[in-house]
């Protein structure tokens, strides 16, 4: 089985975007099992992420390849009431942009009672700089995507340090996916694609070069993210 934690379906301009009908193409092509997927980032920076999590919610409702996840916007004024939507529209975890701003501690602890997991991007610009996670206080699961980027050496360690904390792979070279399956516990890697902006065949194909144990390959496809889903899925 592979799941996919990390796709967009829907349109943020037009370089960026994706209808559900070419992901699923897609994940046929790549021989994908499932998908989580969630919102592109808001056409303005300020925007509320509701009508698109609905939209999500409603896709997710009509196939079960799909697992929805809500973005948050922390630039809205209604960002925290969003979480509480989120919830009640079944979607199964929060994805968190940083590139604008950095992630405030009120959204872990507005999400402390859900225990939903947090898929945080990380690149190498100073807000998504992945050190600014250490300080992150929260016990449901962190997924720091990309591997942190150019920072991976700071996602290892704090993966490494922190029980809850996780990374996923997307947007990474042959080299690095290898280096970190030898660095991390196997069980805190997952696999993703960040599709549109990478194909899946592409990926699942990465993941197969750097693992030639099929018993790291399950965790790494599947496992390890029905793992810290836990009931909620």
């Amino acid at each position: 089985m592979i799941i996919d934690c990390h796709n967009h379906v829907g349109f943020e301009n037009e370089f960026e975007h994706q209808t559900s009908n070419e992901l699923l193409k897609m994940m046929k092509k790549a021989k994908v099992d499932k998908s989580v997927v969630f919102p592109f980032a808001p056409i303005t920076p300020t925007d509320s992420m509701k009508s698109e999590n609905e939209k999500i919610a409603k896709l997710c409702s009509l196939n079960d390849k799909y697992i929805g996840f809500g973005r948050v916007n922390q630039l809205s004024s209604d960002y925290l009431d969003e979480i509480d939507r989120i919830v009640k529209l079944g979607l199964k975890g929060v994805k968190v942009h940083t590139r604008r701003a950095l992630v405030p501690q009120e959204i872990f602890d507005k999400l402390e009672k859900y225990k939903l997991p947090v898929l945080v991007h990380s690149a190498n610009c100073k807000n998504s700089r992945v050190g600014n996670l250490k300080q992150v206080k929260y016990s449901g699961p962190v997924i720091i995507a990309h591997a942190g980027k150019d920072y991976m050496g700071e996602a290892i360690e704090l993966v490494n340090s922190r029980r809850n904390f996780y990374m996923d792979l997307s947007c990474i070279s042959l080299w690095r996916t290898k280096h970190i399956l030898r660095k991390v516990d196997s069980g805190k890697v997952l696999f993703g694609s960040d599709s549109p902006f990478s194909d899946q065949r592409l990926d699942v194909k990465r993941v197969k070069l750097a693992v030639k144990d099929r018993k790291v390959r399950r965790k790494v496809f599947s496992e390890n993210f029905l793992g810290l889903m836990g009931k909620n899925i």
